[in-house]
């Protein structure tokens, strides 16, 4: 028989549930806390402590946690009520609120830099990124390290030149010679079409180390001394070291196709390559939103495209910390290919949209993209410290597109079969832009005009003509559409009336690309407030080198950005011109076709293709 009063033994039983549930959601946040708290030990960074998504994705977590253990501890309870709780909960709690900071002092020691000079090189480069719209956020106060990199280093445009094609401007980037002479021409030239080193040959060369992301025609990657991950032309997820290639995997997609243990060897893999809990949060969610809702590409890219530069910035700010390389670069495009698919929701009022996009939900897409990169760029920032010298350029600008309306895209595929020009011509399209090359050995260039080139300049509809072809040196041609044309008319084509919606298609691309990139140092020995002007894409090359003290070339036409520079800084740095810099050419990057299915697949995928 109970001693216990009756009128008692309800709320006494009420107060031992409470004490279970409160054991068990203790004890279920400990069990998820002391995990987080023990990985950001061994790879510290791995809950963004300094930002608010950082405590929140930890909290949510624990709390999941603690919700679950709550949930047990009072089954336990009913089902097994002589089970003793040893722990008291205050215990439990102080234990977890001590956890995110337990295991700090255990971070890795960091490997010294290789070449002796007393800066390192960082470069974050933002494909299409423009003042334009960065000047208009910082002055809404939403681009804080913009704001500081305006403030405390040098900042300016970055002249590109046409056509602005990535694969193109990057290379005359990284090399600071003009196309003719470094070989990469377009979207079918490969690593082995550039003839000249680039940046970071010249650093290797010079005993230095290296990081590389996500910069174009750099796969194969080799075995570099330092990490790269190459750009999205990459013909296979190769990495050095190829512990990377999980980027290539992950971004794919492989995993989530696969079920729940190729996610947690994702999770494992992302993990042990610097991810964080924030982004390895994202990416669950996203590959759940996806299967789940299977949205359209409109509604995917936003959310995939910024998925991507917070995949590749955890990875490269591990690598960098891990390797502290002399000369190292991030290069992100998410500002450029957002740029062209939401300029129209980004600035309505500049277009026609009777048949426009849905009013206000995408308005933001760009501003994101702009918001995320400023947050790459004050992680950037902190990772400098005082011995590095931050440069953030784009390789052209964007705006919206020229005629503000309507533009035709040109199938460049069909177009060539009707004139026959298959075999002689490379073409994509970029937006209303078609770009045509001479086929040739190499880099494709040819010697003398193709035939039907001028037959391009006959095409009428209605008697008028309905191209406008630009040439330019090596032979390179651009294409674009003189009018609006009614698609439902026919074009006449070597005397034979084709219907012009074979070789032309309404063009989804609302933004275009500019001539006026961005171009910004930030670093210790940059001159506060400094205006740079007259900046070209050929000087970047010659300033990265003179700041680390390798060599220039003569080849090299672009200069050193002096004027960013403090007056002490320039009078430490000794500029070495060489003749030429010594290019070594690995087996793995010898020649292949220049046609390639697997390419003119993602090249139609982008949109570059119609």
């Amino acid at each position: 028989m109970s001693d216990i009063d009756p009128r008692c033994e309800e709320p006494l039983r009420r107060f031992g549930t409470c004490r279970a549930w409160n054991c068990g959601c203790a004890w279920g946040g400990l069990a998820a806390a002391a995990p987080i708290a023990l990985a950001d030990a061994f790879r510290p960074g791995f809950v963004p402590w300094n930002e608010a998504e950082g405590w929140l994705a930890a909290g949510l977590v624990i709390a999941a946690a603690a919700l679950v253990g709550g949930a047990v501890g009072t089954l336990a309870r009913w089902g097994l009520p002589g089970v003793p709780f040893a722990l008291p909960p205050r215990w439990v709690w102080l234990a977890l609120a001590l956890t995110p900071v337990a295991g700090r002092p255990f971070a890795p020691d960091l490997a010294p830099g290789a070449l002796e000079t007393p800066w390192r090189v960082i470069v974050l480069g933002l494909d299409g990124a423009t003042w334009d719209v960065i000047d208009r956020l910082r002055e809404g106060g939403e681009l804080p390290n913009f704001d500081r990199l305006a403030r405390e280093g040098a900042v300016g445009i970055l002249r590109s030149e046409e056509p602005t094609l990535s694969p193109r401007v990057w290379t005359t980037i990284a090399t600071g010679v003009d196309p003719e002479v470094h070989g990469a021409q377009d979207f079918y030239s490969q690593q082995a079409s550039i003839r000249v080193p680039r940046i970071w040959d010249v650093v290797e060369s010079a005993g230095g180390r290296i990081g590389l992301w996500g910069w174009l025609l750099t796969w194969p990657p080799g075995e570099p001394n330092g990490f790269l991950v190459p750009g999205w032309l990459a013909k296979s997820p190769d990495t050095w070291p190829p512990v990377l290639d999980f980027y290539s995997r992950l971004k794919g997609g492989g995993y989530a196709q696969r079920g729940l243990g190729a996610l947690a060897e994702a999770a494992f893999d992302g993990y042990r390559n610097g991810l964080r809990l924030t982004t390895l949060a994202k990416s669950v969610a996203v590959a759940l939103w996806t299967k789940l809702r299977n949205p359209t590409d409109r509604e995917s890219t936003p959310l995939t495209q910024m998925l991507q530069a917070e995949l590749s910035t955890d990875a490269f700010v591990h690598w960098v910390e891990k390797t502290d390389p002399d000369f190292a670069a991030l290069v992100l495009y998410g500002t450029d290919g957002l740029a062209h698919q939401y300029w129209r929701d980004f600035e309505p009022d500049l277009f026609d949209l009777s048949e426009g996009p849905e009013e206000g939900r995408y308005r933001e897409v760009i501003p994101d993209a702009y918001r995320q990169a400023d947050r790459v760029l004050g992680r950037l920032m902190d990772l400098a410290h005082d011995d590095a010298v931050l440069i953030v350029l784009s390789d052209h600008g964007t705006g919206p597109r020229s005629d503000r309306y309507r533009r035709f895209a040109i199938r460049s595929e069909e177009l060539l079969a009707i004139l026959g020009g298959e075999e002689e011509l490379s073409a994509f399209s970029v937006g209303g832009y078609l770009h045509l090359r001479a086929e040739g050995e190499g880099d494709g260039a040819g010697a003398g005009t193709p035939a039907f080139v001028d037959e391009l300049r006959t095409v009428s509809v209605n008697g008028e003509a309905l191209f406008r072809v630009e040439e330019s040196d090596p032979p390179f041609y651009t294409v674009t559409v003189r009018s609006d044309p009614d698609l439902s008319a026919s074009a006449r084509i070597s005397g034979r009336l084709v219907p012009l919606s074979d070789i032309l298609v309404t063009s989804d691309f609302s933004g275009d690309h500019t001539s006026a990139g961005i171009v910004g140092l930030w670093g210790r020995p940059v001159e506060s407030g400094a205006v740079i002007s007259g900046a070209g894409i050929r000087d970047i090359a010659p300033t990265v080198l003179s700041l680390l003290d390798c060599p220039v070339s003569r080849a090299m036409s672009g200069r050193l950005l002096a004027e960013a520079l403090t007056p002490e800084a320039r009078g430490n740095i000794r500029v070495e011109v060489v003749d030429h810099h010594d290019m070594r050419v690995r087996a793995e990057t010898m020649p292949e076709p220049a046609r390639d299915e697997e390419l003119e697949r993602r090249l139609r995928a982008l949109g570059y293709i119609q």
